[in-house]
């Protein structure tokens, strides 16, 4: 038989308040941390705290994991960031994520040669999310990492698309995609501002 958990003023325990991104920074920052150091800490990548940050829907653990962070000095952050830089997270490997990869759908054998034209054309749209399978580290993009397609590019040799990944906005030819990328199956709206 469940029974809810009251605290002290009544109100049931499993609605303590949750923290606003604003209110989650400021627990950080209050404690002494910077946030690569607090994802380090945690064993996630900065990117994926951000994301968390931002999601007003995140697991209540993470709130209650800001609220217990232990308060540092600037010495012993300084000591701790050594230590970071000296010892890299190891890669996790991915999760087997039902993610359809774009070399599902152009096996090596079906890819055309080099400079064999547009072949792929009208696979991605303007819209379409898709997200990072393998690093492509010398864009900053990690493994989950997602981007929206927001222009397509073509010429006679080459296919290439503008994809926005939560800020970093670059151009990659179909290739680059089909080799790091798999589609997600989701779209959102492209604001105007960002087709140009």
């Amino acid at each position: 038989m469940s029974q809810d958990i009251r605290n002290s003023n009544g109100s049931n325990a499993k609605e303590l308040s949750r923290l606003t991104p604003g209110a989650f920074r400021r627990h950080i920052e209050r404690f002494g941390w910077r946030l690569v150091d607090v994802a380090y800490r945690w064993g996630i990548t900065e990117n994926y705290l951000s994301r968390l940050i931002a999601d007003p829907d995140r697991a209540a653990h993470w709130d209650d994991a800001v609220r217990g962070l232990p308060k540092v000095s600037a010495a012993e952050l300084r000591h701790f960031r050594m230590h970071r830089l000296a010892n890299p997270l190891p890669k996790k490997p991915t999760r087997a994520k039902k993610k359809r990869s774009l070399r599902d759908f152009f096996p090596d054998d079906d890819t055309p040669e080099e400079g064999g034209g547009n072949a792929h054309k009208g696979y991605l749209s303007i819209g379409d999310v898709i997200a990072v399978v393998d690093d492509m580290a010398k864009h900053g993009l990690y493994t989950g990492d997602e981007g929206i397609v927001l222009k397509i590019d073509e010429d006679d040799e080459n296919l290439s698309y503008k994809i926005d990944f939560e800020g970093v906005v670059i151009w990659l030819e179909f290739d680059e995609i089909r080799q790091h990328c798999a589609e997600t199956g989701k779209s959102r709206p492209v604001p105007s501002a960002g087709i140009g």
